[in-house]
Parts: C-alpha cells; sequence; structure tokens
C-alpha cells in the first residue's frame, strides 16, 4: 500500500469521495449529478468520505489495506478448513502459500488502499461461504445438532446479502451459493428431505431478508422519487416513468460470439491490453491483465465435477461435500456473472479464491500424489505469471492534502449553484462552502423529459450565483454554445479561474441566465472565445517579460538573466519551473529567457514554445518593442 501511493481510480474521482458526502448530509437526491452510478448505495462511499476528510492520504490507503488484508486471512482459514486430511504442517503451509498467492490476482493488487470496493466486499462473500462449509459439515454429521446448522445458515445468508445491498454487482454470489447448496442438499443422503426444504429455505428467505433490511434506506428513497428501487437499473421491469424502459448493461465487455464465452478464461492467459476509444469490445476491464487461473479451472474443474460425481454415483463412495460446494459456488457464479456483467472486477471474489480452488482441483484428481505441498508451491508459481501487475492511478509519492485542495480553496464562491461539466470531477464539490448546491448535465444516464424537468427545477428556481467546473482550459466552445442553447446559460470567457488539484488543474466559469438566445449571442460567444485564447496565449509572454524588466530595473545581474535566478528571487512565479545545466534558460512550460547578442547594444530574449496561431497574438502586441523577431527560429519573422 505505501508502495502504490494514494489511490485516485476515476469512480473515486468521479462519484465515490461525493455520494458519500451527499448521503451523509442528506442530499443524495437533491444535488445528484445525475450519472448511473449517481443513486448506487452509498454505504462504502460514506467510509471513503470520512477517511479522506479526516486522515492523511497515507492513513487512507494503510487503512483500507489493512481491511482488505483479512481477506487474505479468510482464504488462509478456508483453507485449513477444506485440507483437514493433511498433516497440520503441511497444511500450514499449503494454506499460506495459497492465501500469498492471492495478493498477485489483478483485481486485488489493483485495489490495495484503493477504493474500488470489489476486494472489501469479497471479505463478505468469503466469510459467507465458510460459515455454508461450517453448516454442511455440521449437517452430515450422524448426529447434527440443529440449532448449531441454523445459526451457521443465517449468518451465512446475512453476509451474503449485505454484500449484494453493499454492492449490487455481488447478487452473482448469492445465486452461485443457493445453487450450490440445493445440489449439495440434494446429495447429502444423511439429510431427510424435510430438513433440506427447512435449510435451503432459511437460506433464501436470509438472503432476502438481509439484503431487504441493508438496502432498505436508499432503494425506500429511490423509490419515492423515482418509482424504482435500483434507479435506473432493470427500469424494464420496474418502468420508472423518469427512464426508458431498458436494461442498463454495459455492453462494452460482452463477447461478440458463443466462442468469446467458451474461452473467455483463456483470453485472460494473454495480457490484455489498455482499451482504445475507437474499439467496441474490450477483454475482462479496462486495466492491463493477466491471470491462468481461470483458464486451469476452465480445464479442472469439470474433470473433477466428473470424477467426484462418478465416485458418488456409480461406485456408492463417499465424497467431500465441502470441496464439492465450493467447485459448485465458483462455477455457478462464474456462469451467472457470464450471463449479466462479463466485466472482470467483478468477480473480485472468484479470483482471490482461484488459487485455493485450483490446489484443490490438482489435491482431488492426483489424490495418489503425495507430496501435496508441491501443488501449493505451484499454485503460487502460476500466480506470478500475473506480474506486472496495475492499478487504476495513484499519486505518489503521498500529498498533504488528498486532492490538492481544501475548503479554504473555494470560499469565494460561497451561496453559489455549481454545474459539473465534465467526469470525473465530483471529488471537488464537498470542499465548496456548505449553503453551495450542485448539478451535473445528465449523460449516460437513460434520462426521460419528465426527469430532466424534475432534475432541471433547481437550476430554474435558482436566483444566485452560477458557476461551471469543467476540466478544459477554457471551457470547449461547443459545451459552451450548447449550455447557450439547452439550458440558456451564458458562459463568461473573461471570468474564469484556474484551480490546480493534485489530480489535474480546473477551470471555474461564471454563468448567467437569459431569457432568449439568438445567432447573435451564439457568434458573440465564439469571438469571446477567440478572445480568451488570444489572452491566455498572451500571459505566459507577458509574465516572463515583465519578470525580466522588474529583474533589470532592480539592478540584477544580467549575467544571472536565468528562470532559476528570477525565481528564487521572486520575480518570476513558482509555476513556470525552470531547467538546469544546457537548457538553463528554458522554463518547464516552454518559456525561454536569457541575454542575446545584440551586438553593441547590450539585450534579452524572451520565447515562447507555439504554434503561429498562437503566438500570433503575441507578436502583434510587442512588435513595438522588440528589436528582432524570431519565428520559427532561427528564421526572422516575415509576417
Amino acid at each position: 500500500a505505501f508502495k502504490l501511493g494514494a489511490d485516485i481510480n476515476w469512480d473515486l474521482l468521479n462519484y465515490h469521495f461525493y455520494n458519500g458526502f451527499l448521503f451523509i448530509h442528506g442530499r443524495t437526491i437533491s444535488d445528484s449529478i445525475a450519472t448511473i452510478q449517481s443513486y448506487l448505495t452509498p454505504y462504502f462511499e460514506v467510509i471513503y468520505y470520512l477517511l479522506i476528510m479526516n486522515l492523511s492520504p497515507l492513513m487512507v490507503n494503510i487503512t483500507i489495506a489493512t481491511i482488505q488484508s483479512f481477506g487474505i486471512f479468510l482464504v488462509f482459514v478456508l483453507s485449513v478448513m477444506l485440507l483437514e486430511k493433511l498433516e497440520l504442517r503441511i497444511r500450514i503451509f499449503c494454506s499460506f502459500m495459497i492465501s500469498i498467492s492471492v495478493i498477485f490476482g489483478p483485481v486485488f493488487y489493483s485495489e490495495i488502499g484503493g477504493t474500488m470496493g470489489d476486494s472489501l466486499t469479497a471479505i463478505l462473500i468469503i466469510a459467507s461461504l465458510i460459515l455454508l462449509i461450517k453448516f454442511i459439515d455440521e449437517a452430515q454429521k450422524d448426529t447434527t445438532n440443529f440449532r448449531f446448522a441454523i445459526i451457521f445458515l443465517i449468518f451465512s445468508a446475512s453476509l451474503n446479502g449485505i454484500a449484494s445491498a453493499i454492492k449490487l454487482t455481488n447478487a452473482v454470489y448469492a445465486v452461485g451459493s443457493s445453487i450450490s447448496l440445493a445440489l449439495i442438499l440434494l446429495l447429502i443422503n444423511k439429510i431427510n428431505f424435510r430438513k433440506k426444504i427447512i435449510y435451503l429455505s432459511i437460506f433464501v428467505i436470509g438472503v432476502l431478508a438481509s439484503f431487504i433490511l441493508a438496502y432498505f434506506p436508499i432503494g425506500y428513497m429511490l423509490w419515492e422519487n423515482f418509482k424504482n428501487p435500483v434507479f435506473p437499473y432493470f427500469n424494464n421491469i420496474f418502468h420508472s416513468p423518469y427512464a426508458s424502459f431498458s436494461s442498463v448493461q454495459d455492453m462494452r465487455w460482452f463477447p461478440k460470439d458463443i466462442w468469446g464465452y467458451i474461452f473467455m478464461p483463456f483470453l485472460f492467459i494473454f495480457r490484455q491490453v489498455p482499451w482504445q476509444p475507437d474499439a467496441t469490445k474490450w477483454i475482462g476491464m479496462e486495466i492491463p491483465f493477466r491471470t491462468v487461473l481461470f483458464a486451469f479451472l476452465a480445464i479442472l474443474i469439470p474433470i473433477y465435477l466428473f470424477l467426484e460425481l462418478k465416485r458418488f454415483f456409480k461406485y456408492k463412495k463417499q465424497i467431500d461435500f465441502k470441496i464439492l460446494f465450493l467447485a459448485f459456488f465458483f462455477l455457478f457464479s462464474y456462469l451467472v456473472w457470464l450471463k449479466i456483467f462479463c466485466y472482470y472486477r467483478y468477480i473480485a471474489a472468484l479470483e482471490m479464491l482461484a488459487p485455493l480452488l485450483v490446489f484443490l482441483m490438482f489435491y482431488k484428481i492426483f489424490n495418489r500424489f503425495n507430496k501435496t505441498y508441491l501443488f501449493a508451491i505451484f499454485v503460487f508459481g502460476i500466480s506470478l505469471l500475473s506480474l506486472p501487475l496495475h492499478n487504476w492511478g495513484r499519486i505518489n509519492p503521498y500529498p498533504k492534502y488528498y486532492f490538492g485542495v481544501n475548503k479554504s480553496t473555494f470560499t469565494s464562491y460561497k451561496s453559489s449553484l455549481v454545474i459539473l461539466g465534465d467526469a470525473p470531477m465530483g471529488f471537488l464539490l464537498p470542499y465548496f462552502p456548505e449553503d453551495d448546491r450542485f448539478m451535473g448535465l445528465p449523460v449516460g444516464i437513460p434520462a426521460t423529459q419528465a426527469f430532466m424537468n424534475k432534475y432541471l427545477s433547481t437550476l430554474k428556481d435558482w436566483n444566485g450565483n452560477i458557476y461551471y467546473l469543467t476540466i478544459n482550459n477554457p471551457p470547449n466552445p461547443s459545451i459552451a454554445t450548447d449550455l447557450l442553447r439547452k439550458y440558456n446559460l451564458l458562459l463568461s470567457y473573461n471570468d474564469c479561474s484556474k484551480i490546480i488539484t493534485n489530480v489535474f488543474p480546473v477551470s471555474i466559469c461564471r454563468l448567467k441566465k437569459v431569457e432568449e438566445v439568438n445567432e447573435d449571442m451564439i457568434k458573440k460567444l465564439q469571438m469571446d472565445y477567440e478572445k480568451f485564447l488570444a489572452e491566455e496565449a498572451i500571459k505566459p509572454f507577458s509574465t516572463l517579460l515583465s519578470s525580466s524588466q522588474k529583474f533589470l530595473s532592480d539592478g540584477g545581474d544580467p549575467s544571472k538573466l536565468y528562470p532559476k535566478d528570477l525565481e528564487e528571487n521572486g520575480y518570476l512565479p513558482k509555476s513556470f519551473g525552470y531547467e538546469t545545466g544546457p537548457a538553463i534558460d528554458w522554463t518547464k512550460n516552454g518559456g525561454w529567457i536569457g541575454q542575446w547578442n545584440c551586438g553593441e547594444v547590450q539585450c534579452f530574449g524572451i520565447g515562447i514554445v507555439g504554434s503561429i496561431d498562437e503566438v500570433k497574438p503575441i507578436i502583434d502586441k510587442y512588435k513595438s518593442q522588440a528589436l528582432q523577431i524570431f519565428f520559427p527560429y532561427p528564421k526572422l519573422y516575415n509576417p
């Protein structure tokens, strides 16, 4: 965690941090930025928000990583439980190697100390499996303690339901657990049919009840406002008037044909490259990754199931139902995931269980091999094939403030409506004054006109200051035109401020409501944009020139007219930076300052890197003060 740096994944910047802020302050609906992620369960986001606002970036990372390490411990516990027939020394060694292998999973490693949440909720899933295996162990005893069996089932079901409520994608494990438990109960002859029905009913009802209880606060809020408890998802079922009657799915990850589904575990063997903006299909997830464990399991699980069920049905031999349950769970959870998502990050729990299951498959298939510890070493070895591992974006070294801003950064924007123009930018909004209001421009959400009317009522009724927050500096003219045409909001290019964050610089510009929009206003907006570009191009050159003139007029030594000396003596802002060595005349942002050979006259030169469109305004403004103008250097400028 310390080595990776502070997590700045796209989801954290877009909605994790901001959704936690909204939920704590009771503003999830009123100040939503209207994306498909805006209405997801915010329980983990609340924790992220509190951690980031109250701890240093390093402590945030260490705290989350410490919790994630409990998942490794649970895999160790599960391994010890399932390898009970091995000698204790061998069992401990194998369990240790298996649990350490978890670290090298592409999802687990990428999320160490991070806020994605997949490896965190996986802890609940693995804990649920441990309790289910304890139940199976108890249920097949000759003298079953019915009370203990029920307790194991209830707690297991509760963890499964809560995990699904926290992150809806975990529902694949609830389905996988239920199907697997049903099959195991059918196979255990010692349990009579009545108890089988009771056990399965308790588990399924327990999952549903715990999900409903845990999800109720957010589900009821969404139902009250949008008539869909999981808005905007599954609106093909709930038919909310605020979204199209369709199911929201990210189709980028689904294979094009049946062969893609069949061979997906084997596609994971090949390192996936970062997805391209013009692509329509990708494999697994957005960051490069590789894992061979799923390919091994695609081969080993069918072999194991065939041999084990043959032993049970044909030869009437006793089999290990606990290992069989885990194999069923992995298989059915994977198949449900394949049908619904095909996005690799959503099977983080299976990734964490994969080293254990690969070991168990070898252990059961090659049961006459007495050097079992070699299987554990082999599993560890093939887990290392995932190297090198990647992450979702980090800041290293750790900064003082997580995002490089604090409450004082935005004090001048009190009592304002802030409109978010781009993604991901939600991470900035909790630092604005408490009486500010926030909204986005709905994109990516299948909104109807009813939703837009309801959502834009805040803007319609607002009479105070309005600001537009954007990654682009200056704001994109086409977006400025859309703001004017669609929302009657006129962007003021000469009233924009640039704010530096640890992630990227942003601009905040004043917006003004207008009653009517005409073509003359749109033309003037384009002219203002071009004027703004010219002024922005001139600013760095003007600063270089004025700082040099001030240095010399104050009696500075012309031989020390370098960016480094100007900065160190307070003449040049530190934001310019400076180079050293042969490039000592250059600033970090493409500026040039130094003495210039003008013959008998002592003079100095100022330079800037740019195209003719960028430097033409500078030339027009300062040509009367120049002895010589070069463009492109070393040619003399010829207009």
